[in-house]
């Protein structure tokens, strides 16, 4: 039992994003969409689009509009003929809930020759939260008619896995620099996140913004880790070297955020800025028994940042955009949503987890062999509802180990269990 316990314990505690954890609406409300996991979302449809529909619930006095993708719906139940939406009536900002009864904003009139600015925010650990595919799946989301011209990334992360920024690394240089203006909007930008902005040509800060931290670690024992070093830490200095390559910045900079470096800095009567590994310049930016982190004064200082603001008018005027509107809505509002049910999974999957320790034992202890089938049916279910989680949520398998051979060796053991040949006494 002990080793069934801590083998669930390294595979369901550990779990870190997840996708679609329901809300729980006023009954009041008109329309309900069933999920495939037999998940029912009720609320008033506002627009319905081919990859996915907007609803609003509400909860309380309070109303929030919801995104829902197609390939999670089973079926959407009406009590009455749906009659709003973009085909039939005023269409929605960037695919924002239409405006009507419920009173969401219609889209605003988009002058001719105004700028287009779509922001789509990246917080929270990166990986499972700030996510190459959802950011790639979010930018999608975007009506064609609405294509912006620059897409804001406002970033608002302390870091997180390393092996997700060479995919976000391409997904800015090769997707997203070829189409849009890309600019990193910072609030606070430390490792993972930091190299991951620095892909950007144009990063801007906010006042309390900061942009560095990018030392590496690997694990070396449960909850124990070190800096990365040899052969480990050359190819993260590589992969530095790249990103400044790709933001035209020095790599020296990078570096001094990668490891304990000297740095220092010299500017011109131009404006100029050279950098130098030593401690030795015009500037001192960073000692040697230091790891570099900038703050919004230094990085505007030494040409590291473009401009401090605080605001989207703000970041309009330093870019030097005079006619702007705001589009993007369905972006940032599948990544806000994307954010929020990783968080609501968590708490389901480490729920699941003591409630399947707990069948697991109650299942060895039983007396008859139908009571012991019964129990470990339960626990089959609970597995498979970790199952469709990971399903609906592909981070899981890279951010947990969650696998599907994992998941075949659990039923397995779990098997061998029922039948009492093994596997976890």
């Amino acid at each position: 039992m002990k080793t069934w316990t801590r083998r669930i314990g390294v595979w369901a505690a550990c779990v870190v994003g997840a996708l679609a954890v329901a809300l729980t609406p006023a009954r009041a409300l008109a329309d309900t969409i069933v999920l495939k996991d037999g998940t029912k979302i009720e609320g008033t449809i506002t627009d319905e689009k081919p990859d996915f529909v907007w609803i609003t619930v509400k909860i309380g006095e309070l109303k929030k509009p919801r995104l829902v993708n197609r390939s999670e719906i089973k079926e959407i139940v009406r009590d009455k003929p749906a009659d709003g939406g973009a085909e039939t009536g005023s269409k929605p900002e960037a695919g924002a809930p239409a405006g009507g009864k419920d009173g969401e904003k219609a889209a605003p009139r988009i002058p001719e020759g105004a700028t287009k600015v779509a922001v789509i925010s990246q917080e929270e650990m990166v990986g499972p939260f700030m996510n190459a595919d959802a950011f790639k799946y979010a930018v999608s989301l975007i009506p064609k008619d609405q294509k912006p011209d620059i897409i804001v990334m406002r970033i608002n992360s302390g870091g997180g896995a390393l092996i997700e920024v060479p995919k976000l690394m391409d997904l800015i240089q090769k997707d997203l620099k070829p189409e849009y203006r890309v600019v990193a909007w910072i609030e606070s930008a430390i490792s993972a996140a930091a190299m991951t902005a620095m892909n950007c040509e144009e990063i801007y800060m906010m006042k309390r913004g900061n942009l560095g931290g990018a030392v590496a670690f690997s694990m070396t024992g449960p909850g124990k880790a070190q800096a990365m070093k040899d052969e480990g830490l050359e190819m993260v200095l590589k992969l530095g070297e790249q990103i400044a390559k790709n933001g035209r910045y020095d790599p020296l900079v990078i570096r001094a955020m990668q490891e304990f470096m000297a740095l220092s800095a010299n500017i011109d009567e131009d404006g100029r800025v050279t950098w130098q590994n030593d401690e030795n310049g015009q500037f001192l930016v960073n000692r040697k028994d230091r790891i570099l982190t900038l703050n919004a004064e230094n990085a505007l200082k030494f040409k590291v940042s473009k401009g401090t603001a605080d605001t989207l008018p703000e970041l309009m005027t330093l870019m030097g955009v005079q006619e702007w509107v705001e589009v993007g809505k369905p972006a940032d509002a599948h990544m806000v949503e994307f954010r929020d049910n990783v968080q609501k999974a968590q708490v389901e999957l480490e729920a699941i987890q003591q409630k399947l320790n707990i069948v697991i034992s109650a299942a060895n202890a039983t007396q008859t062999q139908k009571d012991r089938d019964g129990k470990f049916g339960e626990a089959r279910r609970l597995i498979e509802r970790m199952q469709s989680l990971v399903r609906r949520a592909p981070s899981l398998e890279v951010y947990s180990g969650l696998t599907p051979e994992q998941f075949r060796r659990m039923f397995d053991e779990l098997e061998r269990m029922r039948r009492g040949t093994g596997g976890g006494n």
